[in-house]
């Protein structure tokens, strides 16, 4: 039995003891014969009601008071109750979703462990295929006007280059290249004694990274402009650039290489290259005297890309079995290009500018023969019919080897090329081109040897002077161009 009961049953029997007390106090009025007067009793007897209706009303407000406290407890408790279990189910989900993340965040992290796991270190082996078969016309005139048609022309299938590179990471830091350059030499190669096939070590390194910003490579790797240049045409397997073309240049080197890159979020990255090397090319790797010297700085900004470069030294010339003293040569290179794209198709638009002095590269000139100077430049120009279709259009012009004090009745050497076509991309790693090339080379100058005017590896010869007149050649070429990427 609760306290409110109780005192329910308490009120009910004090409300019973006040009307029993009147009707017996009316009793005993009636029985003893007492002289108080009706009205009198009546009175007193009021006020003793009134006095215990009073106490009962208190009593009830008491136990209203107490039943609402123990009405306001008990919501309480319910709340507390409810807001507890919530908080048990709060605490259940909680516990759940961080046990679900706690899950997925030791897979995040075993996959970034495995990833840098597999970019910090292993090997790697790729290959890249430059094959063509064409239809090829090489004519030489004398200066009488007499046409001949020389050797390599005819028609057959070429393997202009030919890849095997073999990359191994130690570390995030660390790695190595080599890179083994096949080709068939006699038609297509500056030097006709040599034919078959010839393999050269291209690229052979260590490479140390410290970031985007600094990387050095030891031993035989690609120079600073010439690369820098395919990779803004993107059509190397179809002609070299114009430097690489007239053979001003080199694509590779024994040395020491350093170079990066440093970009801000707006889109605009600097880039440098610079190389201290032996100045013979990859396929001549002479110890010298003196140290050649070639670099480069570039900007690129939202598609537009600018660079110059410059090259210093002896080309090679300058070893200790020579006593006669050796020019040095230089070299001026710069670059103007944009790539974008116009209602969704993508194009590239560029130009390049050489200039060099005492080029006889990899017969540098000694002091005494005349200096020579050659300059040119090249427009280049592709377009995106659609994400396969490609159509490119370049145009070079040139004089490729100029005495620097021009003789009477000596003109300069005068070469102009052009090649236009249109390439496929026919699976990842493979494209096909159909193109069409032409060169010339006219007004040559007799006090210059022909057999340093060379056009993609093979000798443009022009023909003998005749009475004073000199001779002239050219160069047609048409076919399938392919480039193969594993």
């Amino acid at each position: 039995m609760n306290k409110n009961y109780r005192l329910r049953v308490g009120v009910c029997l004090a409300a019973l003891g006040v009307a029993g007390f009147a009707t017996s106090a009316e009793a005993k009025t009636q029985r003893h014969g007492h002289k108080r007067t009706a009205a009198a009793l009546h009175n007193h007897d009021a006020g003793e009601i009134s006095e215990l209706k009073a106490q009962l009303n208190a009593l009830q407000t008491r136990l209203d008071a107490q039943e609402a406290a123990q009405r306001i407890t008990a919501d309480q408790a319910s709340a507390a109750t409810a807001s507890a279990q919530a908080t048990q189910a709060k605490v259940a989900q909680v516990s759940t979703q961080l046990a679900s993340n706690s899950a997925a965040v030791s897979g995040q992290i075993k996959s970034a462990i495995n990833a840098n796991a597999a970019s910090s270190s292993g090997t790697t082996v790729s290959g890249l295929l430059f094959l063509n078969a064409s239809n090829l016309v090489l004519r030489s005139v004398d200066g009488a006007g007499v046409q001949n048609t020389n050797a390599p022309s005819g028609t057959g299938v070429d393997i202009k280059r030919a890849y095997l590179a073999v990359d191994h990471k130690f570390n995030k830091t660390f790695s190595a290249n080599l890179t083994t350059d096949f080709n068939a030499s006699g038609a297509y190669s500056k030097n006709v004694a040599l034919s078959g096939a010839n393999v050269y070590i291209k690229f052979a390194y260590l490479q140390a990274k410290f970031g985007d910003p600094l990387t050095v490579r030891l031993g035989a790797a690609a120079l600073p402009w010439i690369g820098y240049v395919d990779s803004i045409t993107g059509t190397r397997y179809i002609e070299q650039s114009i430097t690489d073309r007239l053979k001003l240049g080199s694509t590779a080197d024994y040395g020491v290489h350093v170079f990066g890159t440093i970009g801000n979020s707006k889109g605009l990255s600097l880039s440098y290259a610079a190389s201290a090397i032996n100045g013979g090319g990859f396929k001549n790797p002479t110890r010298t005297n003196s140290v050649d010297l070639e670099g480069r700085v570039s900007v690129a900004y939202h598609g537009l890309n600018a660079g110059v470069g410059g090259y210093t030294g002896k080309l090679a010339g300058d070893v200790q079995a020579v006593a006669t003293p050796i020019r040095t040569s230089s070299r001026v290179d710069a670059l103007l290009a944009y790539k974008g794209s116009i209602a969704k198709h993508a194009f590239t638009i560029g130009g390049e500018y050489f200039w060099t002095k005492n080029n006889n590269f990899l017969s540098a000139l000694t002091i005494a023969q005349p200096e020579t100077f050659s300059d040119g430049y090249s427009g280049f120009a592709s377009v995106n019919v659609t994400p396969k279709i490609l159509l490119f259009g370049r145009y070079d012009w040139s004089r490729p080897n100029a005495l620097a004090v021009r003789a009477a009745n000596s003109p300069y050497s005068h070469e102009s090329f052009y090649n236009l076509g249109a390439s496929y991309a026919a699976t990842k790693g493979v494209d096909i081109a159909l193109v069409y090339k032409h060169d010339r080379l006219s007004s040559a100058n007799p006090g210059v040897s022909a057999a340093n005017l060379t056009t993609q590896d093979a000798i443009l010869a022009p023909g003998p002077v005749v009475g004073g007149v000199a001779g002239k050649a050219s160069y047609n070429e048409i076919g399938v161009f392919t480039q193969v990427r594993f």
